[in-house]
């Protein structure tokens, strides 16, 4: 089978090609084959071609198979399953590293049936964001009804789900965005419904008064960051007990930033990791409770897939989708359909 085979890291995401490699094996106890039909972009991606993650220093070294989520059709099952969830033939949607092939073999407990009215296509970008959001806004963060949240890289892959999370909890949101100029990004977050201000974060310093400005002086009472506005976010946290849920650092270019921390004592900040894979590893229980949480939004029909419109068919466009998403021209979910010739439900 084809699959993005990362043999050692490269310089440029441009140098990425489909390789010839085996397909996998048969899958074990407790194990799932999946022929994926569509795969999902995420920014990690760009890291991890590049040895760029904190992951690279242990956990991801080549050769690996770049890709983190996707969904498909289940091949085979490992029958040893205790009753087991799925049969061959199930649309599923999953994650694990290695989503840019052709097939995949994952643990049954990475996988989840696609929602009904959801096809290949607006499932396969939801397993390794749509929870990383629900576990930042609903657990760390304890969004509540009322609450005032900010969204750092709202259009993005994680930012389109944690707007539309925080509104369903009840919450109040402002989406931060890097140039509200950008028309494409700005009514793909007003089309959902889940914002109720957006606000240019690389315009300039003033945007943490706009924000302030907006929740009428108050402040917000979480900020959900996965660009690295720390610094900015702690001037427009509300005072004593507002929280910063650091999930990522998309908009650092590796570059980490520095912070006195006397500001989070004088702000009387709560600033919060969040790595939902080192979660997931430690505490299974707990991913199976934002699982639950999340299934439950999506039912109810409160969330709903934002797919950027652009379409990347066969896995040598997957470099080219890295391009776009690396010239931050995407929003939402980038879709790569692994076989040219198929149409994507």
């Amino acid at each position: 089978m084809e699959a993005i085979r990362v043999t050692e890291f490269v310089s440029s995401v441009s140098s990425l090609r489909p390789q010839k490699v085996p397909l996998p094996p048969s899958p074990g106890p407790g194990e799932i084959l999946v022929a994926i039909h569509c795969t999902a972009l995420n920014h990690v991606d760009l890291l991890y071609a590049r040895g760029k993650h904190q992951n690279n220093t242990s956990l991801i070294r080549p050769p690996f198979t770049l890709g983190l989520e996707f969904a498909g059709t289940v091949l085979a099952v490992g029958y040893s399953l205790h009753n087991a969830r799925f049969n061959p033939g199930d649309n599923v949607f999953g994650s694990g590293l290695g989503a840019y092939a052709e097939q995949i073999l994952v643990p049954e407990r990475a996988l989840r049936h696609i929602p009904a009215d959801w096809g290949f296509e607006s499932a396969a970008g939801l397993a390794a964001t749509a929870n990383v959001a629900y576990g930042a806004v609903a657990l760390r963060g304890g969004v509540k009804k009322g609450d005032w949240v900010m969204v750092h890289g709202a259009a993005g892959g994680i930012g389109v789900y944690a707007c539309q999370i925080a509104k369903a909890l009840g919450a109040q949101v402002i989406a931060g965005i890097r140039d509200t100029k950008d028309v494409e990004k700005t009514n793909a977050l007003r089309s959902l419904g889940c914002v109720d201000s957006i606000v240019a974060t690389g315009a300039g310093p003033d945007w943490e008064n706009q924000v302030k400005s907006v929740t009428g002086g108050s402040g917000v009472d979480v900020v959900i960051d996965n660009v690295g506005l720390v610094k900015e976010s702690i001037r427009c946290l509300r005072p004593a007990g507002g929280k910063i849920v650091l999930v990522g650092f998309a908009g650092r270019g590796g570059i980490m930033e520095q912070l006195t921390t006397n500001r989070i004592l004088l702000k009387q900040a709560v600033i919060i990791g969040y790595r939902y894979g080192d979660t997931d590893r430690r505490d299974p229980k707990e991913s199976e409770q934002v699982w639950a949480g999340l299934m439950e939004m999506i039912d109810s029909g409160a969330i709903k897939p934002v797919v950027y419109p652009r379409k990347y068919h066969g896995l040598d466009a997957v470099k080219v989708a890295m391009e776009d998403l690396q010239a931050r021209r995407i929003y939402g979910k980038a879709i790569i359909y692994v076989k040219k010739v198929r149409n994507a439900l």
